[in-house]
């Protein structure tokens, strides 16, 4: 009967390590998938942050050109297409801007 006794003894200590092991995952999963969902809406928050100023900045480029445009306009300036013209389109990309310093 000794063993027995010892035997369960044993049993229920496993079956109390695995229900506190269980415990312990569920109380620190909640935690876990609040700090997953900030993240993801940190993530998205900053992509369309990221978005809006490029949009923002590609309007301010269009609003840009078209001022200068007229501005060559009303002075009656005829813009050279090998010259001007080419110098303020180069504004619409950064991967244009050399041509500023032709």
């Amino acid at each position: 009967m000794v063993t027995t006794t010892n035997l369960d003894k044993m049993n229920k200590m496993r079956r109390t390590a695995r229900e506190m092991t269980e415990a312990q995952r569920d109380s620190n999963r909640a935690p876990t998938e609040n700090l997953v969902a900030v993240r993801q809406r940190s993530v998205r928050s900053a992509q369309e942050w990221m978005h809006n100023g490029a949009n923002a900045l590609r309007e301010q480029t269009e609003h840009n050109l078209r001022t200068a445009e007229s501005i060559v306009e009303g002075r009656g300036l005829s813009p050279s297409p090998s010259t001007c013209y080419p110098r303020i389109r180069s504004l619409s990309s950064p991967l244009r801007g050399e041509a500023w310093k032709g």
